[in-house]
């Protein structure tokens, strides 16, 4: 309790210097909060998981469908830096939402500070992101809200009505298998996404309706080389619709003598995650003489070259 009440304080100190210039296509500012005001509710990291903002913490806010135009600094030309919205910047452990569109409220001098090219309106994505310390696994959480009529604040995440817990992002689970001697094929399970996703019981969104697709991903490497989707990891075939997490008869490359490994990126109303989940290791080695009449390639379930990573 005594956490909630220091974040809570550290939010109303930001709300006191709100001044300064707005853009014109949102005036008066548009507010969007989850640990303002009573109840105050909170971000949940898990234990031994980056808590820093720009460091393991990544923060993304948009309207959906407009990713290109609304609240995202990963866009060029837009603000809502995460440092501005995530408060506070390094929590041990939990920390919240608050933040503007149309002009900051922690830094209103800074140019472009969540001063968005366009104003957000009818509802607000919000996704934020982290990794275990020792790169193991990625975590994320998601939030929809609508935009209420009138008041402060007009996305207000605490109607959703509960702290916000980061989940780890699904692993490929992988169902069955078999290989040639140039690639493997696999049938692949991924967990469902209603643990990552928060709402109100007014707006009901559902969760497959904004967390809308998993992307495999492989690498191919002696190593797995972290969770960032940028180290090297390549989609592997279409996305998987969460709504039947499944893919049947997946062929991945796999040359007899290699390893890769197998992970999965979320994608958020179009917008792919900037981590990659804990990763399954594939073997390679231990394939079917090519050539050989009848002989059908050796399955990868249950075998010593398979492990996870």
């Amino acid at each position: 309790m005594k956490g909630k009440i220091v974040l809570a304080l550290a939010v109303v100190a930001v709300a006191v210097v709100a001044s300064g210039p707005v853009n014109a296509a949102c005036n008066p500012t548009k507010e969007f909060q989850l640990g303002y005001g009573d109840p105050t509710y909170d971000l949940i990291f898990p234990a031994l998981s980056d808590t820093a903002i720009q460091g393991g913490v990544i923060g993304h806010i948009w309207s959906p469908g407009a990713f290109a135009t609304t609240g995202d600094t990963s866009v060029p030309g837009n603000g809502c830096v995460d440092t501005y919205w995530l408060y506070p910047p390094s929590a041990g452990g939990a920390m919240t939402i608050y933040g503007s569109n149309g002009g900051d409220l922690a830094n209103p001098d800074i140019a472009g500070a969540c001063d968005t090219v366009v104003c957000p309106s009818g509802a607000l994505i919000v996704m934020v992101q982290t990794q275990a310390l020792d790169g193991s696994k990625a975590y994320y959480t998601v939030g929809r809200i609508s935009e209420g009529n009138t008041g402060a604040p007009l996305f207000n995440y605490g109607l959703t009505g509960s702290d916000w817990t980061l989940v780890p992002i699904p692993k490929p689970n992988v169902t069955a298998s078999s290989r040639t001697a140039v690639d493997v094929t696999v049938d692949v399970a991924l967990d469902p996404p209603g643990p990552a996703f928060h709402t109100s019981a007014t707006d009901n969104f559902p969760a497959t309706g904004s967390i809308t697709s998993y992307q495999l991903v492989t690498f191919g490497g002696g190593a797995d080389p972290g969770r960032a989707a940028s180290a090297g990891w390549l989609a592997a075939g279409a996305p998987i619709a969460t709504t039947a997490p499944t893919a049947s008869g997946r062929v991945l490359a796999c040359p007899a003598g290699t390893s890769i490994f197998l992970a999965n990126r979320v994608i958020v109303d179009g917008v792919a995650s900037d981590y990659v989940s804990e990763s399954v290791r594939v073997s390679c080695a231990n394939v079917a003489t090519p050539g050989t009449p009848n002989k059908k390639p050796k399955p990868i379930l249950n075998q010593k070259g398979v492990s996870q990573n």
